[in-house]
Formats: C-alpha cells, structure tokens, sequence
C-alpha cells in the first residue's frame, strides 16, 4: 500500500465515517432522552436517500403515503387520548393540524411537484418534509404508550419497529440499489493528493450538524428541557417540560439528521431499503464510545469506524463487515466496564410483574387439579405421538419446524426470559450446529450420531468464548454486542468458501433412523425424532428450574447482588446458562441440517435471531410453555400469510410477513410483557409444603475463631467513591455471641460498611477479618461461604416466586448437584432438605401459613421476614440485619425481637442496622453510632443514650 492508496482509502473512511458520525449523534439523541435504542434508525437513512432518488426521476415516492398514514394514525390516538381525558373541545384543533392538516398538505405539495425539475436544494427540502414527521409519528404511535417500559422492553420493539419500516422500504422502493447525483464533480489537489469537493462537503456538512447539534442541546432552551427530560422525567414534568413532547421533538430531530446522513451518502454508495441497517449498526460503535449519552465521543468513535472500515475493505473485502462488528465487542466491554452511566434494573421490586388471570382460566384450573399430574403427561405424549396421521406429508413438516424452532426458544427463554440476559444472536448458535455437522458429516463423511457430540462441544466452545466476553457486560451493552458477533459471524459463514459461502452447502446425508411399525417415510420418522428431542429438553430444562440452580438462574435477571450474598457465583453460573442456551441452538441446528438436507447462511442471519426472540415473546417469554405456545402460534400465522401472499395483488408488497411480526411484537408489548403463555401459570400446582423440623436450621459448622478472639473485625476500613468518602477509617470488634447494633441519621455510611463486610463492595483501605481469615478481596459468593448471611435495606426477593421458594434460595451454598444433575433429576434429596429448611424458618418467623404465596403479594413487613427467613436457612455464624424492623408493626418488632434473642441464645451472633431506637436499645448488647462516614462513639445502650455526641448528632438533644 502507497500514500496514494492510503491518502484514498482515508479520504474515503473519513466520509463515510462522517455519516456514522450523523447518525450516532442521532441514536445519542434519542436515547438520552427516551430511553430507546433506536434500531430502525436505518430505516430512515434508506428512506432519506431512496425518497431523492425517487423525486430526481420524476416519480412520487411511497413514503408520502406512509408518512400520511402513520400521522393519521398517531392523530387518532391523540384524539382519543383527550376524549378519555374529558379535555375541552378547544384541544382537539391542534393534533388536527399537525398530525392530519400538515401532512395532507405535504402530500399535496410533492404530488403536484415538478419533482425531476426542481433545484437540488428543493428536492432535499421536500425529501426531510416528508421523512420527519414519520419520526415523530413512530414515537407518538409505538414508544408514546410504553415509555415507561424498561430499556430492555424498549429495545425489543426498537427491533419490531425496524422490521415494519424494512418490509415498507421494500414495498416502496423494491429490492434494486440507487445512487443519487453528485453534488459535484469538481476536484482539487492537496499536497499532490487528488480530494474530490463533494467528499469535502460532506465532512463539512456532518461537521455543522455535529456543531449545531450540539450547540442546541448545551444553550438553547429546548435543547435543555430535553436535556432535563434525559436526567429526570418525574422532574422535568413537575417543572413543566412534557416527556411527552420531549420524545416527539428527539424523533423527529433524530428522523432529520438519519435523513440528511443517507441523503449526503447516497451519491458515494448504492443504497437499497436495507442498507440503512448496516449502517446504523456501526454507527452504534460510535454511540457506545460516547456512552450513548456525550455527543463529542459519539462523533470520534463513529469517524473512527468509518477509517476502519476502509482500510479494512482493502486488506480483505469480504470479511470487512465481520470484522468491523466483531470490533464491536471489545469496544462494548469497556464501555459497559467503565462507563458510570449504565442503567441496572435492579431496583425492580418485589412484587413487580404480578399477574392475574381471568376468572375462567381459574375455574378450568380448578378442574384441570383435579386430574393428575402423570395423566396430563401421558396425554400429552399420546397427542404427539398421534398428530402427524392427522396431517399431509406438508403438515408434518411444518409440525417439525415448530419443534425445531420451540427447541431454540427454550434456551431463549432461559437465557433471557428467565436469566435476564438478553440475546439476539441465538440463530449463530444454531448455524454454528448446522455448519458444524455438515462439515464432518458431507467433508468428513462421519455418521451424524457421531457428529452430534462433536457438534455439541463446538457450539459449547464457542458460545462459551463469547458469553465470558458479553456477559461481563451490564444494560443495554449485552444485547447490542450478541447483535454486533451474531452479524459477524453471519459475515464469516457468507464469505468461507470451504462451506459454500453464500450459497450454502448441500446433498447433506440424512440421520440414519430405524423403521419401526406403521412408521417408514423419512418425513414421519425425523418428526418422532425431534419431538422426542423437544419432549426431553424440555423436561430437562423445567427440572433445571425446580431446583437450586433454578431459583439462582431467576434471581439473576434482577436480583443478582442478593445471589451472590446467598453465595451464588454469579459470573459463572450466567455463562453456563448462556452455554446451555447454545447448546439447545446447536442442537436445532443439527437437527435442521439432517433433516432439510440444504443448509446457507440466510437461515442463521440476526432476522432469524430476532425471531427467536419475537417468538418467546409471543409465546411467553418468562414462562417454558411460551416456547412451543409461541413456535406454534407463529408457525401458524407464518403459513397463513404464505398462503395469502400467493395471491397476485400482495406478491408485489414485499416482505408481508416480516411487518406483520413486527405489528404483532409491538401491540403484544404495548398491551402485556408477557405473552399468551402467562394463562397457563394458573395451572401450576402449588408447592406441597414439607413439615419444619428445627435441627435443620443448625449454626454454620465453619471455623471459629480463637478462644477471647472476635467473629468480626474491621479494621480502619475506609470506601471511597471518586472525591466523597462514604466510611472514614472505621473500627470495630463483634463478639461470638453478640448482638451489635449500628445507627446514625441518613447518609452516616451505614449500609456502605454491610457492603463492605458482605463482599458487594471492596474497601479502598484497611482490613476487615472474620473467623480469623481476611476477607478484603473475596468475592460476595464467597464470604457468604464463610458464614455471614444478610438481608438487604431494599428489600430484594423474587416477587413471582412463592415465599418457601425464596426461603430455600438461602440454602443454594449448601448443595451441591450441578445442572446437569438437577436435569436428570438427580437431585431430589438435597432439594427435600433445602425445602424443609425452608418451611422451618417459615415456622420459626411467623410465615408459615403464607409459605405457597408469590412473595411479591406480601406485605412490605412480611418480605423484610421472608429475608430474615432466607438468611437464617443459610444456617450462618453471623446475620447481617439491615433495618430488619423497617415497615413492621409493634407486635411484628416484638416477634422479631424474640426470634433474634432466640437465635443469640442458640450462638448465632447478629450485626444489625436500624433506625428504631426503641427497637434498637432493647435488643442490642453493644451499640455503634456513626456519622458522616465516622464512628463517633461504641458502647452499651445505656452509654450511647448519655454521650453527649451522639445526644447532638443523632438524638436531637444539645452537647454540654
């Protein structure tokens, strides 16, 4: 490569780095103040481009229409909006006028245009007019009614949204690529360097936008209300500033800078109605840098990607989509690992996401009781084993993609309905199973029995190189990298002529079945082999859940601190579950191979993700039963629309189905999170609770401490954050046997030192020691080895689950079966005593009667019990109590006052933080008072009522 080639491919990278760097500012925009990742920004790229296209060959684009109808729609649902408002009639005039009134003139205009006449800048007038308002109206008609949903949520119909509008730019524009005229052709030399004027505009041109931009958001007045509206909506609202106003303004910004960015492309590239996706996703790369919040950074990372690219086009054109998405991650991991601004959903609370069932779903559960469990089991294996001589040779093969689709949405379901750990990129899996078998199966010539190991532990190997790398992430960052490494390797399995490239490979060999009985056609025979598969995955996968492991994999998805300190490993157990995912998705993959016989790239490419997702969804992403509810509800809706798509007048709609998932996505989004599955919840039998037995709830049996020594010593430990000192250069002893207590106001650092002794936080200095052994560096799962339970200032439980479940959770650290254990059921032993456990601290703290109900549906103080019960089936040397009292009455305080005197008696050595002195003064041995981070005083309750510090600081009284 010379400096002509590089000044070149530079000048080029920097262009479409510029472009990039648009439409990442775009996504910052939109996500800084809605919350939204805005997937099918794309969608206006291409409509940007293609719509000038359109009207420089003298022709009335489609999106006109779209645009009129989309704000029709949105004007409708504003009206209604106020007529359930009882809004006075003035009111109604203004969504008239924007959303019916304008758009009709603006439809008007660039009909009767003389649209190939007109002067450039006209065209590019006309083209921001009619794409804009389709922004704002996308807001007011899919985000507007869920925006207080999670970003998770919002990200899920960020996806749908991208699918309607792709399936629209196909019926608007077809499948063939444009290019618009240049701007110009005159070109300049510098440095003896050939530099085209257009490519100069360009960057110009992004560089103004980045400027004004950034200028409106820093010092214009409504560029700081949507600022406002970014950092706090409650706030915001309460000084006057719309939310709601605020997402319409981002849209429709976020709509004119996409439009602009794909209009000042479109005469360097050809753009098809999809090209815009591509685009977007690595002006993500972009946006990430910035931490989807700072324009600046934004802008860099975006310039960088585009110099990236073309160097990397150069060096090997066909992998340099793969490689640029696969930069994607790295740089992912370290903006989620030191970017302050993430968004946790931990403070989902308890009781979140309770549902109710119609009363006639009840009743058919009462009947369906009545029946027992076995003979539903035996049913349901005689309904399979007899379907398919119901059905055509056709329907039975669609029967068996259901199954195959049902099996990959087990593990999505696990992975992210259960886990909480989002991922779109469970069809790579599927191709990384189908590719794998095909190789050693057509090039090998191995037999596919014995391939499918292999197959199994390079879908394993693989999904388990990148869980470790994309589970460390947090937020929004995780299910953007599993889009970014699933098109990468998308790109690899596109582009790898030893397994056919893009057009696949072929003449597979079939899965060598027996023929038995009236069974002998191949069709019929592969359909009993995967619903068998089906039938003991998904046995596996619901015994995984009644298990130890099961409640730990559900306290991830929100409650993920709170495993750990019942000494769950956290990072390991995601990644196994991520593994385990996968393997399903390899599985399929196998299956599928052996059973079409043809296997390309288009059938493991991210649509083929999301529609995993889209199909747990459906079918209820948190529940089992939602895979093969959904698998079957889309496999039907997917064969009706084939069906109605031979019709001539829709063969030209192009891409039908795709829109209609992605309608059927939001609206099921915009109603319920959790799909049609959730009805059958009511059928779950209620837990048969075991009989207590005390000698369960024995002390930990870990090590003790010398004779004279403390259980616990803090050492001059001190936390910072940044420049603010939360605990300054505190000591303290607990004795065996004791109960200490710790208070001071608000902000005295009270919970900052129960994070440090549990394990959630690391002290910036000192040492903190229990049973002789320094626990600084170990991580939570681990301290809570040792001995040391705790419960939690905000309550953390798992709302759905009953409260004996979430009792039981406390004895995770004493099993000791595996998943694969818990699978084959081999772990009912260790599961009786964990539940027995569980129903004796249910006993001993006054919740027996409320073991089989969701814990979500407690009272505030019957859950701070319900901990208290979890720690105590721990069975630790030391419980950490925070505010153990908080929310309980009088004749609660008393009980739990007597419950912990009880366990003192019995050796349990008790730390507690509380705000209530008489509760307090009462109970404890020793009491710690402190106060801006410091220990101001250690001593009896008597001692601590007559220091005359603490009677000033904390008690109200004046200090002599």
């Amino acid at each position: 490569m010379d400096f002509t080639v590089a000044f070149s491919l530079l000048q080029d990278g920097l262009t479409n780095g510029a472009a990039y760097g648009l439409i990442a500012l775009a996504l910052v925009l939109a996500f800084s103040v809605t919350r939204v990742i805005l997937v099918q920004a794309g969608e206006f790229v291409s409509f940007g481009a293609l719509t000038i296209y359109t009207l420089q060959n003298g022709q009335t684009p489609m999106t006109v229409w779209f645009m009129l109808a989309a704000c029709c729609v949105a004007g409708v649902m504003e009206l209604i909006r106020l007529r359930c408002a009882h809004a006075p009639a003035a009111r109604y005039l203004r969504p008239v006028v924007w959303w019916v009134a304008v758009p009709a003139v603006i439809a008007a205009v660039t009909v009767a245009a003389p649209k190939a006449h007109a002067p450039m800048a006209l065209q590019v007038l006309l083209t921001l007019a009619i794409v804009v308002p389709i922004g704002s109206a996308m807001y007011r008609v899919v985000y507007q009614p869920i925006a207080n949903a999670s970003i998770l949520v919002l990200l899920i119909v960020s996806v749908a949204a991208h699918f309607v509008l792709d399936g629209l730019a196909l019926a608007a524009f077809g499948p063939d690529g444009a290019r618009t005229a240049a701007f110009t052709d005159t070109r300049f030399e510098v440095a003896g360097q050939s530099v085209a004027l257009q490519n100069l505009l360009v960057l110009v041109a992004s560089a103004a936008l980045m400027g004004m931009l950034y200028w409106f958001s820093q010092k214009t007045a409504h560029g700081r209300a949507l600022r406002a509206t970014a950092s706090n909506r409650r706030g915001a609202l309460l000084m006057g500033i719309s939310a709601d106003m605020a997402g319409l303004t981002s849209f429709g910004l976020t709509a004119l800078i996409c439009a602009i960015a794909g209009i000042l492309i479109a005469p360097f590239v050809t753009i098809y109605y999809n090209s815009g996706f591509l685009v977007s996703l690595k002006a993500f790369v972009g946006a990430t840098v910035g931490a989807m919040l700072s324009y600046p950074l934004a802008a860099l990372g975006a310039l960088s990607i585009g110099v990236f690219e073309s160097f990397a086009a150069f060096w090997s054109s066909g992998y340099k989509d793969a490689l640029v998405f696969a930069l994607m991650v790295p740089i992912l991991l370290g903006c989620s690992m030191f970017s302050s601004h993430v968004i946790d959903e931990e403070e989902e609370k308890a009781g979140g996401g309770m549902r109710t069932v119609p009363r006639f779903i009840k009743a058919l559960r009462d009947a369906a009781w009545r029946v027992p469990g076995k003979l539903w089991l035996i049913a349901l294996l005689v309904f399979i084993a007899v379907l398919p001589f119901g059905l055509s040779h056709y329907y039975v093969t669609l029967t068996s993609y259901i199954y195959l689709y049902a099996i990959v949405c087990l593990g999505v379901i696990l992975l992210t309905g259960v886990a909480g750990q989002v991922s779109f990129g469970q069809a790579a899996f599927v191709g990384v199973g189908a590719y794998a078998s095909a190789v050693l199966t057509k090039a090998w010539l191995i037999s596919p029995w014995l391939a499918l190991p292999l197959v199994l532990l390079a879908t394993a190997l693989c999904s388990w190189i990148l869980g470790a790398v994309t589970l460390r992430m947090r937020s929004h960052y995780l299910p953007i990298a599993t889009i970014a490494w699933a098109v990468s390797i998308f790109y690899v399995f596109s582009n790898t002529d030893s397994i056919g490239a893009s057009t696949g490979m072929t003449d597979l060999p079939p899965i060598p079945l027996p023929t038995f009985g009236f069974v002998h056609s191949y069709e019929l025979r592969i359909y009993y082999l995967v619903a068998l598969v089906l039938f003991i995955l998904a046995l596996a996968s619901r015994n995984l859940l009644d298990s130890r492991t099961g409640r730990a994999i559900r306290s991830l998805k929100s409650k993920a601190l709170m495993a750990e300190s019942m000494g769950v490993n956290v990072p390991l157990l995601k990644i196994k579950v991520f593994v385990f995912a996968a393997v399903l998705a390899g599985i399929s993959g196998w299956l599928y191979a052996h059973m079409q016989r043809f296997i390309n790239p288009s059938s493991f490419g991210l649509e083929m993700g999301v529609q995993y997702i889209f199909t747990a969804v459906i079918g209820g992403i948190g529940q089992l039963s939602g895979a093969i509810v959904g698998s079957a509800v889309v496999g039907a809706i997917s064969d009706w629309l084939q069906s109605i798509l031979q019709m001539n007048v829709l063969q030209k709609f192009g891409n039908l189905q795709q829109v209609i998932f992605g309608v059927l996505i939001i609206l099921l989004l915009q109603r319920t999170q959790h799909g049609i599955a959730y009805l059958f919840t009511a059928f779950i039998r209620p837990r048969k609770v075991p009989e207590s037995g005390n000698a369960l709830l024995t002390m930990h049996a870990g090590p003790a401490p010398e004779a004279g020594k403390p259980l616990l010593r803090v050492n001059r430990a001190t936390k910072r954050f940044g420049g603010l000192t939360a605990v300054s250069d505190v000591s303290f002893d607990v004795a065996p046997g004791e109960i200490m207590a710790m208070i001071g106001p608000n902000g005295a650092g009270k919970s900052t030192m129960f994070n440090l002794i549990s394990g959630a936080l690391k002290p910036t200095s000192g040492e903190i020691i229990f049973a002789g052994k320094r626990i600084n560096d170990l991580t939570s799962h681990s301290i809570a080895d040792t001995g040391l339970s705790r419960t939690f200032q905000h309550v953390k439980l798992l709302g759905e689950l009953s409260a004996i479940d979430n009792a039981a959770l406390g004895a995770y650290r004493h099993g000791r079966c595996g998943m694969l254990a818990t699978m084959l059921r081999l772990d009912r032993r260790e599961e009786r005593q964990a539940m027995q456990a569980a129903a004796t601290a249910l006993e001993r703290t006054g919740l027996a009667e409320v073991a089989n109900q969701p814990a979500g549906s407690l009272p505030l103080g019957k859950q701070r019990i319900l901990e208290v019960a979890r720690a105590l089936v721990a069975r630790p040397q030391m419980l950490l109590l925070d505010e153990p009292a908080a929310g309980l009455r009088a004749s609660e305080k008393d009980e739990l006052a007597e419950l912990l005197k009880r366990l003192q008696s019995e050796g349990m050595t008790i730390l507690l933080v509380e705000h209530d002195m008489a509760f307090v003064m009462n109970l404890a041995d020793r009491v710690i008072v402190q106060n801006f981070g410091c220990t101001l005083t250690i001593g009896t309750p008597a001692q601590v009522q007559s220091h005359p510090d603490v009677i000033a600081a904390y008690l109200g009284g004046v200090a002599s």
